[in-house]
């Protein structure tokens, strides 16, 4: 099995007028370097510098496994990779060993980037265009593929990408941000749930032209880049299904281009469709208890699918429905009670919350036929779910739903001090509550068993009639947590795994590979492929095995 290793990146650089042995304000500045077991020069641009894109000719044949050698010499370090052939590309980062150091510069972290048919083929080296960055390449490593030899396992993961999937780079083609992509191409792919902004869909005729400032480098026309997407993704073999924070109104009301899931005035023209606190103050998005509310959202919804294979909804993100007239109406009809007296876990109330809920899902369904899939993004145990409203069990037993994804967050409300000896909760207690502390708060499920025993109970309900999406951790975990995390899921029979910001999970390889291997069932692939660390013993001449002058401490 043939090896290459090309510790001297510069040499291989096509461009050698765009190198410079010092500072430059327009080249890759060439570093010598020396690690434990070998030495060689890495390319680096500090966050001062504008160097273009560098070309890599490796000048060998054959499909190989393709390495990269990364360093974070100082702050934040992105460094764009691509193929020359297909114009696609994403960016890459070093992150800090899991062994002790003073600063990342430390150690040099090897990871896996995927195979490549070397005949032909040069690589693509660029600085992302953005504030504050530096980029940084040592080296890159070849190991010769074999013939037929196993890549994946069978489809099992459902990849979310965040929809800032385009801000965080400049593009000048609609190809180019489809790297992080094709980066899950050996990584057992079965859905993309891409989440798309209100400008792709109900008004994307009235937006053509005014494109919001973070997506001016990005395309011409989004029609183009949603086709790009598609077939990138069904190249892959994986369904791709817009996504949507359902909420009508937004996180940012303050943020033009959130301001209202349309683009339009219809969320200010309409303040009587507002959520609604206990003590009656309005909430910054609208209400599903309304029919005018749900129709708009199907309407959103609909529009926006186009050529996609299906919708995901996320109800894990926000409120959707709350202490709206028409369920206090329902509550003081059905139960003789006061709706906002009723902590959110007490089922009277949840119930009623659930059948507006549910009543949206029906009309989703009915509007987007048996043709089109759709996924739930729920909280992380069908339990905390029916507190606000989504009931899983119904949307599976009445084929709403073709899946259903665990989220790795849920809501919970802190009463204590507020309820009274009924069990109901003393409103003047609320209200002084409330300017003290957060009453309903947003919790992040860190502690696996949640996640597993939520996982199992998940699995109760879909089974046979529905797909269980089991939720991973964010991109910032360890690892080794990630590991941790996969075998308890599969300890209580879960197969399919829900991966959270994989577009930001693309650019750190280790985390992405423990994902794609390790999660989607090829352990042997993750060992062979994980993460190796090197420690560094001098940068650019100077000794740094013993000291480091420029510790922070």
């Amino acid at each position: 099995m043939r090896e290459y290793k090309f510790y001297d990146i510069s040499s291989v650089v096509c461009e050698k007028e765009k190198l410079s042995e010092t500072f430059s304000a327009d080249k890759w500045r060439i570093i010598d370097y020396e690690a434990a077991d070998f030495s060689g020069k890495f390319l680096f641009a500090d966050q001062k510098s504008s160097p273009d894109p560098i070309t890599v000719d490796l000048g060998v044949e054959g499909r190989y496994h393709v390495y990269l050698g990364m360093i974070n010499p100082r702050g934040e370090t992105a460094t764009g990779f691509g193929l020359l052939s297909d114009g696609k590309k994403t960016q890459f980062r070093a992150i800090r060993p899991t062994v002790g150091c003073w600063k990342p510069l430390e150690w040099f972290e090897e990871s896996y980037y995927g195979v490549v048919d070397m005949t032909d083929e040069k690589f693509v080296v660029s600085k992302p265009d953005k504030e504050g960055v530096n980029s940084a390449l040592a080296w890159i490593r070849l190991v010769e593929a074999e013939e037929n030899e196993a890549v994946s396992a069978e489809p099992c993961m459902a990849y979310h990408f965040d929809l800032d999937y385009f801000d965080d780079d400049s593009y000048t083609s609609v190809n180019e941000p489809l790297g992080r992509l094709n980066m899950l191409r050996d990584g057992a792919p079965e859905i993309i749930l891409h989440e798309k902004l209100p400008l792709h869909d109900l008004y994307a005729e009235k937006q053509k032209g005014r494109k919001a400032e973070w997506a001016s480098h990005y395309f011409e026309n989004f029609e183009e880049a949603d086709k790009a997407l598609i077939k990138e993704a069904h190249s892959m073999g994986s369904k791709i299904y817009a996504s949507y924070r359902i909420q009508a109104g937004g996180f940012g009301k303050f943020a033009e281009h959130l301001n209202s899931s349309y683009e339009d005035k219809w969320f200010d023209e309409h303040p009587e469709y507002r959520c609604m606190t206990r003590d009656g103050r309005a909430v910054a998005t609208a209400s599903f208890a309304y029919p005018e509310v749900r129709r708009r959202v199907v309407e959103m919804i609909v529009n926006g699918v186009g050529d996609y294979d299906g919708a995901c909804v996320f109800y894990h993100r926000g409120t959707v429905v709350a202490f709206e007239e028409p369920v206090k109406q329902m509550v003081r009809d059905t139960y003789g009670v006061d709706a906002e007296r009723l902590p959110m876990s007490d089922p009277r109330l949840h119930k009623v919350l659930c059948h507006f809920v549910t009543l949206f899902m029906r009309e989703l369904r009915e509007a987007l036929g048996k043709e089109k899939a759709i996924n739930a993004i729920v909280y992380h145990s069908p339990e905390k779910s029916l507190h606000f409203g989504y009931d899983v069990k119904t949307w599976v037993d009445e084929g709403l739903v073709d899946g259903i994804s665990q989220g790795l967050m849920s809501h919970f409300e802190d009463l204590d001090g507020i309820l009274d000896g009924e069990g109901l909760v003393d409103m003047e207690k609320y209200k002084s509550a409330i300017r003290e502390r957060a009453v309903v708060c947003r919790v992040y499920a860190p502690d696996y068993t949640l996640v597993t025993e939520g996982a199992r109970e998940f699995l109760g309900i879909c089974g046979g009639k529905a797909d269980f999406y089991a939720t991973l951790a964010w991109e910032g975990t360890d690892v080794n947590k990630t590991l941790e995390l996969t075998r308890g899921l599969r300890d209580v029979g879960v197969k399919n795994f829900i991966s959270w910001n994989t577009n930001h999970k693309a650019k750190i390889l280790g985390r992405l590979n423990a994902e794609k291997f390790y999660t989607a069932g090829t352990p042997e692939l993750y060992e062979e492929r994980k993460s190796r660390y090197f420690r560094t013993l001098s940068i650019g001449g100077d000794d740094i095995s013993s000291y480091n002058t420029d510790w922070k401490g």
